[in-house]
């Protein structure tokens, strides 16, 4: 509702000083009508491509997940603990508005590739299912043995 009242409000003045410089064509009144015309035209158009900026840029920037969201991300680590044998890490990123998170865990070398296969494909599976539209990617690492 403001947003139109306002859009009125601007039409109704700019249209009034337009018609006063129709009116007094030759005189210091119409030329002054039409400059304040223009002028109150180009200070609509910068308001308005301000506020389309404010609006536009945080889509643009990469920025952080909302607690929220990690939270749900940690809640599928923890529900996955015991099928991998060492958590790395976990990257996310909001681009634009989709989510991007990236997790490095740690198998043991003796454990075969089906078998880590299926764990990743799981925990990206229920991070899908919590966050629609996120592209998740799981890192598969091998853990080197200690040697003494």
């Amino acid at each position: 509702m403001k947003t139109r009242l306002v859009k009125t409000l601007s039409s109704g003045i700019v249209m009034a000083a337009f018609c006063v410089n129709a009116v007094f064509v030759e005189g210091v009144i119409g030329q002054a009508a039409e400059l304040i015309g223009g002028l109150f035209i180009a200070a609509a158009m910068i308001q308005l491509s301000v506020s389309m900026w404010r609006e536009a840029l945080p889509s643009l920037l990469d920025r952080t997940l909302e607690e929220a969201q990690q939270r749900l991300i940690n809640r599928a680590l923890a529900t996955h603990f015991d099928a991998y044998d060492s958590f790395i890490g976990v990257r996310s990123r909001l681009a634009g508005n989709t989510p991007h998170i990236q997790i490095d865990l740690g198998f043991s070398a003796a454990r075969t590739l089906g078998d880590v296969e299926d764990v990743s494909d799981r925990v990206r599976r229920e991070i899908t299912d919590l966050l629609p539209g996120a592209v998740v990617t799981v890192l598969p690492r091998a853990l080197k043995q200690a040697t003494f």
